[in-house]
């Protein structure tokens, strides 16, 4: 438990699951993190620990943080933002490698979602959790997530990026590959179908989500190939698949790489570049920033 964790009694007078009771009392908890507060121990009924399915026909005491109590974000004010652009209406901020960019609990306290809300008011369109983010990146990958700071660009912007199919939206990628027989070639089309392998990784098949993607040599030495990837769709782990599979795997990929390579101790994939329409002006803008590696 935390130090704001609370007591808190759910009324019951009739014979119920626990997991139902809890969803009854504090609807905004979703599934998942009900199901993480009942494996911790966290619901009890007369000093004994229920499980999700228990059946109970008296009163349950749970303990809660304030944030799930609350459905609030946890607002992390130790972490200073890398803050690339802003204006009154959107917020591009420059992530860092093995940060999460989105709160999947309302337990979480250092995603970028959690550093957002101690930066500012988040709004609550697309779910609290999410912090008005339009983008995603993998945890270990660094570089451009984009926020709205008002409902009316987050409506105009999600549309543009997920709706449309990302058509209006321009992202680009740098990555260093192992390449060490110099086979990249200077520029190289990406298609495949991609889906789910298991839990943690992703797999090209004949049945998968189609994913496009082109990228072109910036630079080459002994071992490594520096790239420039322009991403068309943006599915889980795409470039690294697209790459590995391709014999170009990410350095510091150890999900996807096969090869141990010396200071490798992140994944070197960043997004460095999105060109998008302003929801407000509806002028085009390009921003960029610059990896760390």
């Amino acid at each position: 438990m935390t130090n704001d964790t609370i007591s808190i009694t759910i009324k019951n007078n009739a014979t119920s699951r626990v997991d139902t009771l809890i969803k009854k009392d504090f609807p905004h908890l979703s599934n998942t993190e009900i199901e993480t507060i009942c494996s911790l121990g966290l619901v009890q009924k007369d000093d004994r620990i229920l499980k999700k399915g228990n059946r109970v026909d008296t009163n349950i005491n749970i303990f809660l943080t304030n944030s799930q109590k609350n459905a609030s974000l946890y607002k992390n004010k130790d972490v200073k933002l890398d803050i690339v652009y802003e204006d009154e209406h959107i917020i591009f901020v420059n992530k860092s490698s093995s940060v999460q960019t989105v709160s999947n609990s309302f337990l979480d306290t250092n995603t970028l979602s959690n550093y957002m809300a101690g930066y500012m008011n988040t709004i609550d369109k697309g779910g609290i959790l999410n912090a008005g983010s339009i983008n995603r990146l993998d945890n270990d990958t660094s570089g451009l997530v984009l926020f709205a700071k008002t409902d009316e660009a987050y409506d105009y912007l999600y549309n543009i990026y997920h709706k449309k199919g990302g058509k209006d939206v321009e992202k680009y990628y740098i990555a260093t590959v192992i390449d060490r027989n110099k086979q990249f070639v200077n520029h190289i089309y990406m298609n495949d179908s991609i889906e789910k392998s298991n839990d943690k990784k992703m797999c090209i098949s004949n049945y998968g989500d189609y994913a496009f993607s082109e990228a072109s040599m910036l630079g080459h030495n002994d071992v490594y190939a520096t790239l420039f990837i322009r991403l068309y769709t943006g599915l889980r782990h795409q470039l690294r698949l697209q790459l590995a599979s391709r014999g170009f795997a990410i350095v510091g990929d150890s999900l996807y790489g096969e090869e141990n390579i010396e200071n490798d101790d992140r994944l070197m994939l960043h997004c460095y570049s999105m060109a998008i329409s302003h929801p407000i002006s509806k002028k085009k803008m390009i921003i960029c920033c610059e990896p760390c590696f």
